[in-house]
């Protein structure tokens, strides 16, 4: 059953807990800042005007750290989730602040969002691994950029998620990378679509190509241990990371890619 619930799913459940600890969001100015500034959180670019001088970000920042000093001590199930939700959100306040002047009384210039990001995501997951799901297996849908093992990215100074959660889940994962020949891709910024560049000689994907295959699975983990397979470790260029050329021994990254030969853009539903 996937994790991701729907905004209202979200602030029903929240509501629903906090009833039975006779707990809530507040009055009911501070009830609709709370709902209305969760509902806003990312529904555009964070750094629109329009959006921003609407939010009332401080007094939903008070809210949430009331809440999460009001559950903090609750040994249930149930505590222990919705006061980590308080507390990560409230740490997913510092990425939505960087940068912004609309922000600047939440804004801290000493914090790396991308850092933040990607070890927050870390966090979540050993979370709900640890935690909530501790007999199951999880599969995780996110860009291959966050999924990624042993991957610091230069241009923004941060870890990956995966490289986060390899230190302590070691031979626990199987990272699956994606990557294509040629189409499109959309532009979550402008919405608008891209076409990709045209491949590297000699890259994963030229060789890919070369098969004659439309799509297909390479198991990296697996054939690398085989002595026809020991090429597969070499240093290559591939584009999982937004299409973008990079040379690496791929082997370390990911243990599998999903290779398509023709990328076509993705379309989000409202």
């Amino acid at each position: 059953m996937p994790l991701r619930w729907s905004r209202k799913e979200i602030i029903e459940s929240l509501e629903t807990y906090l009833k039975s600890k006779n707990l809530s969001l507040g009055d009911s100015a501070t009830r609709e800042n709370f709902i209305y500034t969760f509902n806003s959180i990312e529904t555009k670019p964070p750094y629109e005007p329009n959006v921003l001088a609407q939010l009332s970000y401080p007094k939903f920042k008070e809210t949430l750290q009331r809440l999460a000093l009001e559950t903090k001590d609750g040994r249930e199930l149930q505590d222990i989730k919705w006061n980590f939700f308080f507390n990560s959100t409230l740490s997913y306040l510092q990425i939505l602040a960087n940068g912004s002047p609309y922000l600047a009384e939440l804004h801290d210039k000493t914090i790396n969002k991308y850092l933040v990001r990607d070890s927050l995501m870390a966090v979540n997951l050993a979370f709900l691994s640890d935690k909530v799901y501790p007999d199951k297996k999880i599969i995780v849908w996110a860009a291959s950029s966050h999924i990624t093992k042993n991957y610091f990215n230069p241009l923004i100074l941060a870890n990956s998620m995966g490289t986060y959660l390899q230190k302590n889940w070691s031979g626990k994962t199987y990272t699956i990378g994606f990557t294509a020949a040629y189409g499109s891709i959309r532009n979550i910024g402008t919405g608008k679509d891209m076409n990709l560049q045209a491949i590297k000689p000699e890259s994963f994907e030229d060789l890919m190509l070369q098969t004659g295959k439309q799509n297909f699975f390479l198991d990296l983990k697996a054939n690398n241990k085989l002595k026809k397979g020991k090429w597969l470790s070499e240093d290559r260029v591939m584009r999982p990371f937004g299409y973008v050329d990079v040379t690496k021994d791929w082997t370390q990254c990911f243990d599998a890619v999903i290779f398509n030969k023709e990328m076509t853009p993705s379309h989000q539903s409202r």
